[in-house]
């Protein structure tokens, strides 16, 4: 019951998102086509002109402002917040238009047109009040001085901005170039890689050539085994460097005897031999000889059928 529950109430919450996001969604363009119709008849009356409708502006202003992302309609907002400023100072309420002068002129970036109109209208309550008596008018004023007496307020906001596209920049270089060095140094590493590859199979391949006539000369000079050679130390001082360091391998295995070994040499050396043959040169029963062969193989880790192809890999191994 509870695996079935589970994506009923899954489907549920995602239904529930989505019909939140839409009333959201209805809610805001309801919002912003009322917002909109002001805004557009403000910004075609230019930026001197006086709407003088306050209730449907400051309105406006608050269905800019309840918008879930107002901050997008920063622009739209200082223009409609000058504009009741200026609908303020027509009234005579000075110190709500000087509030509004304010808070549009923080809103500006840049010595746009925009904002020489706010600096003019600051500056014509400043005007106003050197020889006014008139009180709200006073404290307008030194709202505005006292505003404009403060550094800038984009200007922490441009370091700011600057300071990061700086640190973007040499975020962005840095990761080139260290992008670039880590593929030099890659397709180094490959090459070398590729290089050292071509070597070892190079070395292999004049290994297997001399490992060939070697044998091919140790068996036109002994075309069956000496007989000296049942003595395991005279065997490692005739054969070849390449039989010497099969035999080598061999021993380090310390998997095999010193008979073994010969089998191995034997096998490798002579592979025109039979295995019966094999048996009468290492003195071994020649019924049991393919059981040994395969017990040989086993500890080696390899097969029977492979055992020819691994003596041969060992003896031209580095």
């Amino acid at each position: 019951m509870r695996v079935r529950a589970f994506p009923s109430a899954c489907r549920l919450l995602l239904a529930a998102c989505i019909v939140s996001f839409f009333l959201c969604a209805v809610s805001s363009c309801s919002v912003f086509s009322g917002a909109d119709a002001v805004f557009y008849e403000v910004r075609q009356a230019g930026y001197d002109s006086v709407y003088a409708d306050t209730a449907r502006l400051s309105d406006a202003l608050q269905r800019y402002q309840q918008l879930p992302l107002h901050a997008m309609y920063g622009p739209r907002i200082a223009l409609l917040t000058y504009q009741l400023g200026r609908n303020y100072e027509q009234q005579e309420r000075y110190e709500e238009a000087a509030a509004c002068y304010i808070e549009a002129d923080q809103m500006v970036v840049g010595a746009s047109r925009f904002r020489q109109s706010l600096r003019t209208a600051m500056s014509r309550l400043q005007a106003a009040a050197e020889w006014s008596t008139n009180a709200e008018l006073i404290r307008a004023a030194f709202l505005v001085e006292t505003y404009l007496a403060q550094p800038d307020p984009f200007a922490v906001w441009k370091v700011v901005v600057s300071f990061i596209g700086m640190v973007c920049l040499f975020v962005l270089v840095f990761f080139s170039l260290s992008t670039r060095q880590h593929r030099a140094h890659i397709q180094e590493k490959e090459t070398l890689l590729a290089h050292q590859e071509e070597q070892i199979v190079n070395l292999q391949e004049d290994r297997a050539t001399e490992l060939e006539h070697n044998i091919l000369h140790l068996t036109t000079l002994y075309p069956v085994p000496s007989k000296a050679w049942h003595r395991y130390a005279v065997l490692r001082e005739t054969v070849s460097p390449q039989l010497f360091h099969l035999m080598s391998k061999l021993e380090q295995t310390n998997a095999l005897s010193e008979q073994e070994i010969v089998f191995c040499t034997y096998y490798l050396l002579y592979p025109n031999a039979t295995l019966t043959e094999i048996a009468e040169w290492v003195h071994y029963s020649p019924k049991g000889i393919r059981t040994y062969k395969q017990r040989i193989a086993q500890k080696l880790h390899t097969t029977s059928a492979n055992l020819a192809h691994y003596l041969h890999s060992l003896a031209i191994s580095a």
